[in-house]
């Protein structure tokens, strides 16, 4: 219940009028969105156990997903480069525009006030305990990803950076 209270909390906040879903499921590295019209935040198995600070931090981030539509976007993306996987060109962009949708939703989680530091080590833990050497959904946390996290971590920490929506 309290999730389910700040998950709505933080949805009026960003101005997301559909209703969000919670779903804990039974695997320990699966940590997504789902959905367009009835979306849903995916939970590893071991969420039931994480920080009221923790769930907040993940719940920005992924409302700020759910916000964007990144979803449909993301399964566009991976449509067109299923259709031209022979032009490099649609390889970078794809990638380029991952990295970019994780950037823009790091930077709507520190303009809801949590920390950089607080942030980067819960997203170090949350790798940590959501990244297994043998996943199924390796790519569905793309915030495991080794050179994806470090690059994701100098930005939360660097105070320079205009986190400002254009």
């Amino acid at each position: 219940p309290d999730w389910n209270a700040m998950i709505r909390t933080i949805a009026a906040a960003y101005g997301v009028r559909r209703e969000v879903r919670l779903i804990e499921t039974g695997t320990p590295d699966l940590l997504a969105t789902w959905g367009v019209r009835r979306p849903s935040v995916l939970l590893p198995s071991h969420a039931g156990g994480w920080s009221p600070e923790r769930m907040h931090a993940v719940l920005c981030h992924e409302l700020a997903h759910i916000r964007r539509h990144d979803w449909i976007v993301q399964i566009t993306a991976e449509a067109l480069r299923t259709l031209l996987w022979f032009n490099p060109l649609i390889w970078i962009t794809c990638t380029r525009l991952r990295r970019a949708g994780e950037q823009a939703c790091d930077d709507a989680v520190l303009g809801r006030g949590v920390a950089p530091r607080d942030y980067a080590a819960h997203l170090l833990d949350l790798a940590r305990s959501c990244r297994s050497t043998h996943s199924r959904w390796a790519s569905a946390v793309p915030m495991a990803h080794p050179s994806t996290l470090e690059r994701r971590i100098v930005a939360m920490l660097n105070p320079r950076l205009n986190r400002q929506a254009l």
